[in-house]
């Protein structure tokens, strides 16, 4: 079956990485980037990438309408909310007649006006399009939006990479991988790493890019904290888990969070934030009871204490493939509801 991905960029993400599973696994799909970055670390051999740098353009536009014209029989699986914007124009302007699905990997969870933009598009949409929510927090959130439920599938991200995980008993090193903005909470595992200053078995990597790199490196800096280090994006990821014994996610909120999902089937311990799209049965997931300074510093302590290694072992590596081929099938099954339907 013909399937176009079509995505905001291919920067760094947990949606990219997904798309790229995506061309990887069907050999029958393609993929559409509709806004080219200077930095595009997850570009694809079977991802276009427009050459426009705007968020939002009429040329753009008539692009993606020819290029669906010529495939009106093939599924759109739109990711991130650029893409949706660009849709919902192709939709109500000049009736685009594709089978779309809509994959809400969480944007919707927005209070910004992006977050409002979104929510009135999909109210705008309503039966036109099929949506994925990957988490059950997405799901109210598309509901609420006065989506029925016969037009929402929830199909949970799964890890879309998995890696040998180790531990050093000392140092114990903390991870924090994510894109440098408020949401992310990047501060808290500064605070983090300022309460364990004095201790020098215990050591921090930050790892992403974003809009607060610069304020992020200025704090380490005014701080003084010679315990922790921000190594920017990393090409080599696999490298970065491997240095670490624990990952640490103070999101606000999450859609699922990816890079939690690839650390728990490298068997890295993950401690996150109760926010939204974070919880998991994982026994190697601690969720704070209290999204606390005081609590996540006991949790670490708990931690170093028990020194258990982490080894990946075959056993894993299995599991996560079944969770992968489950997950490829449940959105083909529903590529194949869209096209009967249709």
């Amino acid at each position: 079956m013909k399937v176009i991905h079509l995505i905001d960029n291919a920067g760094a993400g947990g949606a990219q990485v997904m798309v790229k599973s995506f061309l990887n696994h069907n050999s029958s799909s393609t993929g559409m980037a509709i806004r080219k970055l200077d930095f595009q670390p997850n570009f694809h051999e079977k991802l276009a990438i427009n050459p426009s740098k705007s968020f939002f353009s009429l040329k753009r536009l008539f692009w993606l309408k020819q290029v669906f014209s010529t495939e009106n029989k093939s599924v759109i699986h739109v990711h991130l909310n650029n893409s949706v914007f660009h849709i919902v124009v192709l939709i109500l302007f000049f009736r685009l007649k594709n089978p779309i699905v809509i994959h809400e990997h969480g944007e919707i969870q927005k209070s910004n006006i992006t977050g409002k933009a979104l929510r009135f598009c999909y109210k705008a949409l309503k039966q036109k399009v099929k949506f994925i929510a990957v988490s059950e927090d997405v799901k109210k959130a598309l509901f609420n939006c006065n989506i029925n439920l016969s037009q929402i599938s929830l199909i949970p991200n799964v890890a879309f990479r998995s890696f040998e995980g180790r531990k050093q008993n000392n140092p114990f090193v903390l991870g924090f991988c994510g894109r440098i903005e408020p949401r992310k909470n990047w501060e808290f595992f500064v605070d983090l790493a300022k309460s364990f200053s004095n201790n020098s078995a215990v050591k921090f990597l930050i790892a992403g890019n974003g809009p607060e790199e610069v304020k992020l490196t200025e704090t380490i800096k005014k701080l003084g904290l010679n315990n922790i280090q921000f190594l920017g994006y990393v090409s080599d990821i696999d490298r970065f888990y491997n240095q670490i014994n624990c990952l640490v996610i103070p999101s606000f909120w999450e859609g699922h969070s990816l890079v939690q999902l690839e650390a728990l089937s490298s068997n890295i311990p993950v401690i996150s934030f109760s926010g939204k799209g974070m919880n998991s049965k994982n026994k190697n997931h601690y969720v704070l009871s209290s999204n606390t300074l005081l609590a996540c510093k006991a949790e670490v302590e708990s931690l170093i204490q028990t020194k258990s290694p982490i080894i990946t072992i075959e056993e894993s590596q299995v599991l996560f493939n079944n969770q992968k081929q489950k997950f490829f099938d449940a959105v083909e099954s529903l590529y194949l509801t869209l096209k009967s339907n249709n």
